[in-house]
C-alpha cells in the first residue's frame, strides 16, 4: 500500500507524505446573556484564525526517527511556509502535534496542527510600469543635457551628431521593413520616423524638439515589435533583432552622450523579454519557447550597455549627471531584477544519477515532477531518454 507515495507537501522544504487534510474558521463571538431576556446580545469581533490538521505518514526503517526530527524542526522553527500540493503556498505557525505508531505495519502516523497567520499589507507596483515609466525619466534627464550641450557645438560636431541620427533613423527603417504588422500600423510607424528626419536639420536650433520627435520615433517602432507575433526561432526573432541594430548604433565618438543614452534605451523598449518576465512573478521554464540561455544573453548585454553609460555619466560631477546616474543606476537595477528571475528559474532544485538511460516520463514520475520539466532541464541530453547527472525542478 506504501510502495509509493501519491501526494506529498512540504515545510520549509521539508517533504511530508500527506494522508488528509482538514481545517476549521468561523468568526470570533462576544455572547451576553443578558437577565430576563429571551435573546442573547452577540457581537461579531472580526474573523477567527484558521487552523489546519495534517496528517502524515513515515514509513520505513528510519520512520520513527524521520517523524521526531521533523517534530524538533517543527519546535525549532513554528513559523514557515507549507506547500500544499492542493491549498498552494500557506504562511502557518506550529502549534501542536499527536504522534501515532503502529509496529504491526510498521507505519508513523503524525498529526500536525498549524494557525495560519496573518500577512502584512504590502503596496506594489507592477515592474512593467516601472521599467517603462524609468526608461523615461532616463530619457527626459538626458535629454536636458543634451540641449545644453548642443549650444556649445560647433558645425563640425553638430554634422558629426547629425550623420550618426541618420543613421539610428536609418535602422528604425531597417527595422520597420522587417515587422509583419497591418498596413496602418506600418502607416502610423513611418509618419513618427519621417518627423523625425525631419527633424534632423533643426538639431542645433530647437534640439528638445528633435530630441521628442526622435524619442516618439523610437517608441512607435517599439510598439511596432511588441505587437508583432512572437517568432519561432531565435535567429528570425525581430525583436532580438531590433535590440541588437539598436546597440550597434552607439557610438563611442559621439559629441553628446544623449545619442548612446537614447539608443540603450531604445533596446531597453525593444526588448520583448522583459515585457514577458515582466508580468510574472517568477520564470517558468516550461511556459517559454526560447532557451533561457538566450535570454540571459540578451539581458546581460543590456546589463554591460547600460553600465557603460553609467560610467559615462560619472565622467562629470554635476547636479544633471547625478539625477542621470540615479535614473540609469534604477533601470539596471530592473533589468538586473529580470536576469535573476531567469537565473532562479533554471535553476535545479537537486540532482539524480543513472547510469542507464531513463525516459523522461520515467524520472518524472519517480521525482514527482513533469516530464517536460525534465526534458526542459536537460535540454542538451536526447528528449526521450537521458541518463547521467540529471536535473531535476518540483513542478509547480
Amino acid at each position: 500500500m506504501w510502495g509509493r507515495q501519491h501526494e506529498y507537501a512540504r515545510w520549509n522544504g521539508l517533504k511530508l507524505n500527506i494522508l488528509s487534510t482538514s481545517f476549521d474558521g468561523g468568526k470570533r463571538l462576544q455572547v451576553s446573556e443578558i437577565p430576563y431576556a429571551d435573546l442573547p446580545h452577540i457581537k461579531v469581533m472580526g474573523t477567527k484564525a484558521r487552523t489546519f490538521t495534517i496528517e502524515a505518514v513515515f514509513v520505513g526503517t528510519s520512520s520513527l526517527a524521520d517523524a521526531n526530527t521533523l517534530i524538533d524542526n517543527l519546535e525549532t522553527t513554528p513559523q514557515g511556509e507549507l506547500e500544499h500540493p492542493w491549498l498552494g503556498e500557506l504562511p502557518l505557525v506550529f502549534e501542536e502535534y499527536s504522534l501515532s505508531i503502529n509496529t504491526k505495519k510498521g507505519l508513523v502516523t503524525l498529526s500536525l496542527k498549524f494557525v495560519r497567520s496573518g500577512t502584512s499589507p504590502s503596496i506594489s507596483a507592477p515592474t512593467t510600469i516601472r521599467t517603462k515609466a524609468q526608461v523615461g525619466v532616463v530619457e527626459d534627464l538626458s535629454k536636458q543635457s543634451f540641449t545644453e550641450e548642443v549650444k556649445w557645438f560647433d558645425v563640425s560636431q553638430i554634422n558629426q551628431v547629425q550623420s550618426h541620427v541618420i543613421s539610428a533613423l536609418n535602422v528604425l527603417v531597417d527595422i520597420t521593413n522587417r515587422l509583419n504588422l497591418g498596413d496602418d500600423s506600418l502607416q502610423d510607424i513611418n509618419l513618427a520616423i519621417n518627423e523625425a528626419f525631419s527633424a534632423v536639420s533643426s538639431l542645433s536650433t530647437n534640439p528638445a524638439e528633435f530630441a521628442d520627435l526622435f524619442s516618439n520615433a523610437v517608441n512607435t517602432v517599439s510598439e511596432g515589435v511588441q505587437s508583432e507575433p512572437d517568432s519561432e526561432s531565435e535567429a528570425v526573432d525581430n525583436s532580438r533583432n531590433a535590440q541588437a541594430l539598436m546597440l550597434g548604433q552607439v557610438k563611442t565618438d559621439s559629441p553628446t552622450k544623449h545619442h548612446n543614452v537614447q539608443m540603450v534605451a531604445g533596446a531597453v523598449k525593444m526588448s520583448k523579454d522583459i515585457t514577458v518576465l515582466e508580468t510574472n512573478d517568477s520564470f517558468e521554464i516550461t511556459l517559454t519557447q526560447k532557451q533561457p540561455e538566450i535570454i540571459q544573453s540578451d539581458l546581460s548585454t543590456l546589463i554591460v550597455s547600460v553600465d557603460e553609460r553609467i560610467r559615462e555619466a560619472t565622467q562629470v560631477s554635476t547636479l544633471e549627471s547625478i539625477e542621470l546616474y540615479d535614473a540609469l543606476t534604477s533601470l539596471k537595477s530592473n533589468v538586473q531584477t529580470q536576469h535573476d528571475k531567469v537565473t532562479e528559474g533554471i535553476k535545479a532544485h537537486r540532482t539524480v544519477q543513472s547510469p542507464r538511460f531513463k525516459s523522461a516520463l520515467a524520472i518524472a514520475h519517480d521525482e514527482y515532477t513533469n516530464e517536460n520539466v525534465i526534458t526542459k532541464m536537460n535540454a542538451l541530453q536526447h528528449p526521450l531518454f537521458i541518463r547521467g547527472d540529471i536535473a531535476v525542478r518540483d513542478a509547480r
